[in-house]
């Protein structure tokens, strides 16, 4: 629908501004809230999902390092750092997909839960190492 209504109905600004501040303003953070309510605590101990969520976040920290390597010769080390952890930040669509994949039965409920829990990981985790490096560096 995001790209559906800005192409064929490009000439009614104010209807793709209303639906967008809706969507985001409503829909989306029920969305949100709603995904958050679906995990249980039980999931911290199910096997082999700690685990997982631990390795995914790695996998997503290393890669999104890896990126801003490509920006190490204009921003430095730091600014390359704090640019791959800011890209960390916004796992929207990491959510997203988990959610979709696990209702259509696409992914056990184990691989959800580590999803969900290794973007959490990754987002309190960027939070923190972005104070710290911006500080101490």
């Amino acid at each position: 629908a995001g790209t559906f209504l800005p192409t064929f109905f490009s000439h009614k600004d104010d209807l793709i501004e209303k639906l967008s501040s809706f969507g985001f303003g409503f829909l989306v953070p029920i969305f949100f809230i709603h995904t958050g309510a679906v995990i249980k605590l039980e999931a911290l101990l199910m096997p082999g999902v700690m685990s997982f969520a631990a390795s995914l976040a790695a996998l997503m920290f290393g890669i999104r390092l890896l990126a801003s390597a490509t920006f190490l010769s204009t921003l430095g080390r730091k600014g390359a750092a704090l640019f791959a952890l800011s890209l960390s930040m916004p796992l929207t669509l990491v959510i997203a997909t988990a959610t979709l994949f696990y209702s259509t039965a696409a992914i056990s409920q184990e691989i959800y839960f580590a999803m969900i829990i290794a973007s959490l990981i990754e987002a309190l985790a960027s939070m923190i190492l972005i104070n710290f490096i911006y500080k101490k560096f």
